[in-house]
């Protein structure tokens, strides 16, 4: 099968299937007599699960490893689930990351809407962000309270964030 085929049936360009094949994915297939790549049936599925494995968040150095372990004959069954849970854990760290951002970005928006800019005094910057704001505890403990814990918390101010800092 040439190349423009082989690109049709997999959903890609024939430029990027080249680049896999420089990139240690796809094995350099025969040449036809007239030079062209003449890949073999079995070229798409390895294309398909390529694609499959990064849809799941695989570099494309942990698929060639994956593909290295089958081309020698052995199940990579193993090796894929441990990089499974080393990505699912790797998502839970960021979901639970974004959930604490949401939770400070909907503070800041509440407190936004409740903003007098005419009250924003100068050494303060931005009095949205310098506020004081309940923290993740208080906001739990107020919801157990009706909001007494948060208002009583209500004079903690806002921790900086550090360059780089991920918290």
């Amino acid at each position: 099968m040439l190349i423009g085929e082989l690109a049709a049936k997999a959903g890609l360009s024939a430029k990027t299937i080249r680049f896999y094949e420089q990139a240690g994915l796809m094995p350099a297939p025969p040449r036809t007599p007239a030079g062209y790549r003449d890949y073999p049936p079995g070229a798409l599925d390895r294309l398909m699960f390529i694609a499959n494995a990064q849809v799941a968040g695989f570099t494309l150095a942990e698929i060639r490893s994956v593909l290295a372990i089958r081309d020698c004959g052995d199940p990579p069954c193993r090796h894929v689930a441990t990089l499974v849970g080393q990505h699912l854990a790797q998502v839970e760290r960021r979901i639970a990351e974004l959930t604490r951002t949401h939770d400070i970005l909907i503070d800041l928006q509440r407190r936004a809407a409740a903003v007098n800019p005419d009250d924003c005094a100068e050494p303060e910057i931005c009095s949205i962000l310098t506020a004081s704001r309940p923290t993740p505890a208080s906001k739990a403990a107020a919801s157990h309270t009706g909001g007494a814990a948060a208002r009583e918390n209500s004079n903690q101010s806002i921790t900086p964030a550090t360059p780089g800092s991920r918290d």
